[in-house]
């Protein structure tokens, strides 16, 4: 149980890290006005 816990975690931390790297990059507006 707690293995798969730790792998859900993992993957969670990835997918925040990606989304953040994403609104960090050029051309998008982090604060989402339209």
């Amino acid at each position: 149980m707690k293995l798969i816990n730790q792998l859900l975690v993992g993957v969670n931390t990835v997918a925040a890290a990606e989304a953040f790297a994403l609104a960090n990059s050029p051309g998008v507006d982090i604060k989402g006005s339209s």
